[in-house]
Parts: structure tokens; sequence; C-alpha cells
């Protein structure tokens, strides 16, 4: 939800999306690898920071207008073809 946070958390080998954070919220210091959607979905004014997304069948983050991704790594995203490190909608 709104100013959520979510940290020090792994997701993988989800049929879908690894994480889908929520307008204004924030995740840090996760994992998100080998998932069947994008590693990291960021809503509008979201943030992540510290995280890896790796192996993920889309992009490796996917962020709306507003969001903040600091000192990310993202490895071999994008499986299914073309895909990004990070993809941003918006401004």
């Amino acid at each position: 939800g709104v100013s959520s946070r979510v940290t020090d958390s792994v997701s993988y080998d989800n049929a879908g999306n690894g994480f889908v954070v929520g307008s204004s919220a924030g995740i840090s210091d996760c994992a998100a690898y080998t998932n069947g959607g994008v590693g990291i979905e960021l809503s509008f004014g979201a943030a992540a920071t510290h995280c890896v997304s790796s192996i993920n069948f889309s992009h490796g983050i996917t962020a709306q207008s507003r969001c903040r991704i600091v000192g990310n790594t993202l490895h071999r995203n994008g499986v299914a073809g073309t895909a990004s490190g990070i993809y941003v909608s918006g401004s």
C-alpha cells in the first residue's frame, strides 16, 4: 500500500512479477530472480534501492513517473527476448 516498505526479502521462480511496489512505497536490499515477468515493478512515486534483479523473463525494474531507483544491480533480464535492465514509463 501507500508508503509501505519491503526490505531484506527474496522473490524467485514466480509465474508473474517478483515484486510489485505500490504508489509512494519502497523496496530496499531485496533480490528478484528467475520470475516469469518483471523482477521489480514500481508504481507512481515508489523507490527501489540496493536491490538485485536477475534472469527475469521481462525487464529487471519497471518504473512509472516520479520513481527513485538507486544503487541496484541488474543482470541478464529479458530472457524472453528484448527487455531492459531498467524500463521507465512516464516522466
